[in-house]
């Protein structure tokens, strides 16, 4: 009998060593459900919302818990994360936005995003949103796909809360008043800062005689600047006059600034 007992003892330490191998973490699920573990094809189902850990070893499988889990929704591994931006300024209170990324280890599938209020993205389809006033939004993923033995599934993302806060801050725009045209990459074209921030903007641009030079709609600093290139060669190295209205109907900047130019 004690023989038996050894014999036994050290077959199990040889088929111990014999499965031995690096241990691999593999999250499963956190909330219950099915997935393909590693290479063996075979589709493991938990219930109970742990994790898990595989090693495999001789033909043979084992699975532990205790490590610790991301946020996932299902048997298809999605998650996702979000970014957002409340508006900058007061003047320009609808320029926040909620991005939203989805990320999973099943390769086709479709997804709709129901956001509230629905007025936002009336169609479903929208990762992004923006133009967005301050107010309190929420979005529910929704995930359609199919498993490894074809079955359609359909997995929901719990939904995600986002403020939007109302801005402290006014708008402020800073003007240069000097332009050098040189192609030296600085000062190029009339930069004013912040300008973006008001995209409804538009700018006038008069010659020292009163003569209308310019009208801008939507000055960015980018490619709606003064002086353009198709103008330059018409305009002569002087003072000029401008009137900045940055919303319709607002109170109007003035002020000059100076074109220096080789002649």
């Amino acid at each position: 009998m004690r023989i038996n007992k050894i014999v036994s003892s050290a077959l199990l330490l040889i088929t111990l060593a014999a499965r031995s191998q690096t241990i691999t973490p593999q999250v499963i699920n956190s909330a219950g459900g099915e997935k393909t573990v590693g290479t063996t094809g075979m589709i493991v189902i938990d219930n109970v919302g742990e994790p898990f850990t595989q090693t495999i070893g001789s033909g043979s499988l084992f699975i532990t818990q205790g490590f610790i889990q991301p946020i996932v929704v299902s048997a298809g591994g999605f998650s996702y994360s979000a970014i957002f931006q409340s508006p900058k300024c007061l003047e320009n209170n609808d320029d926040g936005f909620i991005s939203v990324s989805l990320s999973g280890t099943v390769k086709n599938y479709s997804v709709q995003y129901y956001w509230t209020p629905s007025s936002v993205c009336p169609t479903n389809d929208c990762a992004k949103i923006d133009t967005l006033k301050p107010g309190n939004y929420s979005v529910k993923v929704v995930v359609s796909y199919s498993n490894n033995f074809g079955i359609a599934r359909v997995d929901s993302i719990k939904s995600q809360n986002f403020v939007i806060e109302t801005p402290k801050d006014p708008c402020t725009i800073k003007i240069y008043s000097g332009v050098t045209p040189n192609n030296d990459g600085v000062n190029d074209v009339w930069v004013i800062e912040n300008i973006a921030d008001y995209p409804k903007n538009r700018i006038t641009i008069y010659n020292r005689w009163g003569l209308e030079v310019a009208e801008i709609k939507g000055y960015n600093n980018l490619d709606k600047v003064w002086p353009n290139k198709a103008t330059l060669d018409f305009l002569s190295a002087s003072t000029y006059f401008y009137v900045i209205e940055l919303e319709e109907g607002g109170k109007p900047i003035k002020g000059w600034l100076e074109l220096i130019k080789n002649q």
